[in-house]
């Protein structure tokens, strides 16, 4: 796997909380934002590593207890330049497969189940929520 962050946004072991560990970023820009899905940049405050931040919210249209799925996947330059220019277009299979080959840290908070919170590494879902 390549090498991205710093041992506090990416070091070895899992956090333990998700909220804790995304006070050490800082919003550097959003990609795009509807009611269920949200793509940012965030970096680093330690390193400046950047990172893109996807939250999804599934809606079941039963008991108002929906899903939801946070997501943040270290990015390089080149990356980071195709993510500003989908201002206009959100290309969801490519940011799906930024997660091929290097690790993410999932928040997962599916309904009426336990949350989960981890590294996984490979390409994930990204999904609309409607």
């Amino acid at each position: 796997m390549r090498s991205f962050g710093c041992e506090r946004c990416y070091g070895e072991d899992a956090p333990v909380s998700w909220r804790d560990h995304a006070a050490l970023f800082e919003n550097a820009g959003e990609i795009w934002a509807e009611s269920h899905l949200v793509v940012s940049i965030w970096r680093c405050r330690n390193c400046g590593q950047p990172f893109v931040y996807v939250w999804m919210e599934l809606i079941d249209w039963h008991g108002g207890d929906d899903a939801q799925y946070a997501t943040l996947v270290p990015v390089d330059l080149h990356e980071l330049d195709t993510l500003h220019a989908m201002h206009e277009q959100l290309d969801v299979p490519f940011i799906g497969n930024l997660g091929a080959g290097r690790r993410r840290l999932d928040f997962d908070r599916p309904t009426r189940k336990p949350r989960w919170l981890g590294w996984r590494s490979g390409p994930f879902p990204v999904d609309w929520g409607h």
